[in-house]
């Protein structure tokens, strides 16, 4: 069954089949390094002693590198292990949102983009933590769109329409830098264009007969909004309500007993009238 996201009726991005394939993926990827370099980590230390023993230059070469390289392969499968446990934790609990998007020069070091969210139109400037291969996965392209997942103010994933390759993104640290990303990205006409459609467009359940239109329960859950009736207001109505029903059920007490009262007369008239024949 397809998580929804808490809030609102759309499924979570994690709900998607292209999205669970590529949180899957990372996780084996590594998991993969991490097996790696233990394995050659245990291999140099156990062979090592012996390959120089023997006085052959590549294998003492081999057993080195294996005890180099082992360790530094074992840490970075564990910081990839971590960042796809983040990667997971907020695509369970985000749906996909499609934002117009601009990729900001960054000459040197990781690639910067800056989303317009639909809802609202923010500027989101991000900072994309990811390895150098995977840096042209941020552009967002001709159509100027990214798939994003996650919180504004701490970060989360953004991927390339289709939700297959996702991406690990920071908040851009420097207030300097988020300033200048956001005017770039105006000027390249990133308020201007069209808001692109959302996936997941048809993912509302279907209202069941007899239910209440979504936007009363919306109403009647929404304690800050416009919507919102006051609570003193609130009280009023309630009191008002109750002596309503108060003056209703004593007008039809009132009823009742008149006629029963009128009943008990019709009755009574002949029975007094007989002696006087």
């Amino acid at each position: 069954m397809p998580e929804v996201h808490p809030g609102t009726h759309r499924t979570t991005a994690l709900a998607h089949p292209a999205t669970a394939r590529a949180v899957a993926g990372r996780r084996r990827r590594a998991w993969r390094w991490i097996g790696t370099g233990t394995t050659a980590t245990l291999a140099g230390w156990a062979f090592g002693p012996g390959f120089a023993e023997t006085g052959v230059g590549w294998l003492r070469a081999l057993a080195g590198f294996c005890v180099v390289c082992g360790p530094a392969a074992s840490v970075v499968g564990a910081a990839a292990l971590v960042t796809s446990r983040r990667v997971r934790h907020v695509v369970a609990a985000h749906p996909w949102t499609a934002c117009r998007a601009v990729a900001v020069p960054a000459g040197q070091g990781p690639p910067r983009v800056v989303l317009r969210l639909p809802t609202a139109d923010d500027l989101v400037p991000l900072s994309v933590r990811t390895a150098a291969p995977h840096y042209h996965l941020a552009d967002p392209g001709p159509d100027g769109v990214l798939w994003w997942a996650g919180d504004p103010g701490t970060g989360g994933v953004v991927a390339p329409p289709g939700g297959e390759h996702l991406l690990w993104v920071r908040p851009t640290p420097s207030g300097r830098l988020r300033r200048g990303d956001a005017e770039a990205a105006v000027r390249h006409g990133l308020l201007s264009g069209p808001t692109p459609p959302q996936p997941f467009a048809d993912a509302t359940p279907r209202q069941q007969d007899g239910d209440l239109p979504r936007a009363t329960f919306a109403r009647a859950a929404d304690t800050t909004g416009p919507n919102r009736t006051p609570p003193a207001q609130e009280a009023g109505q309630a009191a008002q309500a109750a002596q309503a029903i108060q003056a209703g059920q004593t007008a039809q007490a009132e009823q009742a007993e008149q006629a029963e009262q009128a009943e008990q007369a019709a009755q009574g008239r002949p029975e007094r009238g007989a002696p006087g024949r």
